[in-house]
């Protein structure tokens, strides 16, 4: 009997150690159950909250980039300090009503960089926005860099700028998603052919004349204009530039290898050039001439060029940068494209072409009306162009469908089309005598980075 006592007390001894850690078991796995629903909790209130932060950074960002392209900075003497600041921008609350410390804070903090260029001003605005939540202790970061330029700017630095006053045109479209096509009243413009002309025929003096372009040509001086035909300028070791008195029935643009043709033709006569960028390489084939002369990529037309065209696959070799002038009407009747050595035909880092198309005080025959047309074939409802563009008359575009990598410059424009745009940069840097006067611009708007940073306490 007492041995049996004695195993039912060990018995209830044990059972009594297993109540208890089973007791303690379920006590602890239900705090780790609590403890991890808390967490979990709060994890998911952080994600939440971090998400909301961003979604406001997102709306905020949007706003501001409209807020800014909007605004017509000629008001502001120094954009950069008088605009860009905390009375215009100051800190935003949003998210909650006010009061109730669930509020998202956003905060921006503006500093600049400035780079001086020749006849203007690029200065960097760099916007460093705080977004920070009283229900998180976590914060966003932003950064955004703001590109203005300011003062005497060339035509060119402008992706799409119709000289007309009023409304942006309709059915024009910007492939950077950047600023919109230009579309001001009061920009007053320096359109200076005659010192252009002057520079791009190396002529001294501050006027053009005949006389002291038959001097240049080698003609007997006099006030009769240079007799029609094509005549190369030539002297140190340089064809310095092409003159064509008279209209042009075609120019065609083509490349082979690393070398770029030129074919004019002029009353009913092919004449072709060759010639390699950069090189004192150059070839006349008219007289059958080879010659180690640099060219200086310069072509000047005192007429018409009915057909402007490229043939082939490209109109410019990559280090191509054409200068060609004429005084009355351009027709382009095809593409106008660059070879690059990406297969992919990337962006170009330059044009290859600058056109300019203006009256002189010298060539100022009645019959000449300067303006370009974009007129492409019957059947072809696409048009690449890689140019400059500049006219002091009216670009006209009869293509279904245009697209141009460079820049836009005219007084009107008849479009007929649907134009679409992206800026590259002038080959040709003649923005000494086609720019802007006084005039301040926001051009690029770019988000460089956004984190998330950990606030520690």
């Amino acid at each position: 009997m007492r041995r049996r006592f004695r195993d039912n007390k060990g018995n209830i001894v044990i059972a009594l150690l297993l109540i208890m850690f089973l007791t303690f078991l379920g006590l602890s796995l239900l705090g780790f159950s609590i403890f991890h629903t808390w967490i979990r909790s709060a994890r998911t209130q952080r994600i939440t909250e971090t998400d909301r932060m961003h979604r406001e950074l997102i709306y905020y960002l949007h706003a501001l980039r409209e807020k800014i392209f909007s605004q017509d900075l000629r008001s502001f003497p120094d954009p950069a300090a008088d605009y860009f600041n905390k009375d215009y921008f100051p800190d935003t609350t949003v998210g909650a009503c006010a009061g109730s410390g669930d509020n998202i804070l956003i905060k921006n903090s503006f500093t600049t960089l400035v780079f001086p260029k020749e006849f203007y001003t690029k200065t960097r605005i760099i916007d460093r926005i705080n977004v920070s939540s009283s229900k998180n202790n976590y914060s966003i970061n932003a950064e955004v860099f703001i590109d203005m330029a300011s003062g005497q700017i060339p035509l060119t630095f402008f992706p799409f700028f119709p000289g007309k006053p009023g409304e942006a045109p309709g059915n024009v479209e910007n492939l950077d998603g950047g600023s919109p096509v230009m579309a001001l009243n009061g920009v007053e413009v320096e359109f200076n052919v005659s010192e252009f002309l002057l520079n791009c025929l190396e002529v001294q003096g501050t006027a053009l004349t005949w006389a002291a372009m038959r001097e240049k040509f080698g003609f007997e001086v006099s006030d009769a204009p240079i007799p029609e035909g094509i005549h190369l300028l030539v002297g140190d070791s340089q064809v310095k530039c092409i003159f064509i008195q008279g209209d042009v029935e075609s120019l065609v643009f083509s490349t082979v290898d690393n070398i770029q043709k030129i074919l004019v033709s002029k009353g009913g006569v092919a004449h072709e050039y060759h010639y390699k960028p950069g090189e004192n390489y150059f070839i006349d084939r008219d007289n059958l001439t080879e010659e180690p002369w640099l060219f200086k990529e310069r072509l000047v037309v005192n007429g018409n060029i009915w057909s402007l065209e490229q043939e082939g696959d490209a109109a410019f070799i990559e280090t191509a940068h054409i200068t060609l002038f004429a005084s009355g009407t351009v027709v382009i009747r095809s593409d106008l494209a660059t070879t690059t050595k990406n297969l992919n035909l990337q962006k170009i880092m330059s044009t290859g072409l600058t056109l300019v198309c203006a009256s002189g005080t010298l060539f100022d025959r009645e019959d000449l009306k300067p303006g370009i047309r974009v007129e492409p074939p019957e059947g072809k409802n696409e048009t690449y162009i890689e140019a400059s563009i500049l006219t002091d008359g009216k670009l006209t575009n009869d293509s279904p469908k245009l697209e141009i990598s460079g820049s836009i410059y005219s007084k009107d424009l008849e479009n007929r089309g649907v134009i679409r745009f992206r800026h590259v940069d002038a080959g040709s840097d003649w923005g000494a005598f086609f720019r802007t006067l006084d005039f301040k611009y926001i051009y690029h708007f770019h988000i460089n980075a956004v984190e998330e940073i950990e606030e520690t306490p």
